[in-house]
Parts: C-alpha cells; sequence; structure tokens
C-alpha cells in the first residue's frame, strides 16, 4: 500500500528499471543507478548496500497485473526477468504498507527500526545496527501487514 507516499502525486519520484537477473518482488528496494544504455526513462539498478543513502533508494510498485492465466492469485505476481518494473523514490514522512516477504527480522514489532541491508529485503531490528541506513520505524500491523513511515 503505498497512498501515503508523495511518489502517489510527484511524478518526479517514479523510476522505472528493467529487471535484469532475478525475478524481484514488490515491496523490496533497489538501489538506483544511471540510465540504462539507449534509455531516456529506464534506469540501472543495484543491490542496495548496509549503508546506501536513502535518496538511491526505491521501493517497488509496479502494477499487479498477472498475464499467465494459470496465476490467479497477487501472490503470484513478480517483476520478472525482462520486466520494466516501477519504483518510488523515498521522502521523509512517507507510510507505506507491505507483507513479512519484503522484511528480515524476527519478532516484528510496533516502534522497531526499519533499516537497509546488503540485500533487496528491508530488515527490521529492535535498535539501529552501526553503519546501516535507517529507512524509518514500523508504526503499525495490520492483518499481518506492515506499516513503515521513513525518518531521516
Amino acid at each position: 500500500n503505498t497512498d501515503l507516499m508523495s511518489a502517489t502525486k510527484d511524478a518526479s519520484k517514479h523510476v522505472s528499471f528493467k529487471i535484469v537477473s532475478t525475478a524481484v518482488e514488490n515491496g523490496n528496494v533497489l538501489r538506483i543507478g544511471s540510465l540504462a544504455d539507449g534509455e531516456r526513462q529506464v534506469y540501472q539498478y543495484a543491490t542496495p548496500a548496509v549503508d546506501t543513502a536513502l535518496t538511491s533508494i526505491a521501493i517497488l510498485v509496479t502494477p499487479e497485473l498477472v498475464a499467465d492465466e494459470r496465476k490467479k492469485a497477487l501472490s503470484d505476481f513478480r517483476n520478472e526477468v525482462g520486466d520494466i518494473a516501477l519504483g518510488f523514490m523515498l521522502e521523509k514522512g512517507d507510510v507505506f504498507t507491505v507483507t513479512a516477504e519484503a522484511l528480515t527480522g524476527s519478532s516484528i514489532a510496533v516502534g522497531n527500526i526499519v533499516e537497509l541491508q546488503a540485500g533487496t529485503k528491508l530488515k527490521v531490528v529492535s535498535s539501529l545496527t552501526s553503519g546501516s541506513t535507517k529507512v524509518g520505524s514500523v508504526i503499525a500491523i495490520e492483518n499481518g501487514k506492515y506499516r513503515i513511515r521513513v525518518s531521516d
């Protein structure tokens, strides 16, 4: 759920990526690179490092359209290799909701810190890991979904 993110109203916060090596699920994050060769609006990406600047991170939010008729559930959706995926850049004060599949960490609770790790999933910890980039905090848990507010 991204309805409380600035990118829902400000298209300058949108970034498109061509998925090149492995499928990536919505709710995961990518590090924004330079424009892809020959492209005007599609960017290269990399897996975030623990200390990647928050201004270089986008959360994947591609509309979940499943073309394969054998796959009926939204949980079947992936940003597959070759797809153009949509990402939203994170802004202080943004609020988004993800499922547990987009997070790592055990015993996630309201008030926990959300930080980057060397991977596309966000990491939830009780206290900020030294040298890592803080994304925000868990502000609510609703029906197995985690609401996160972006901070600086």
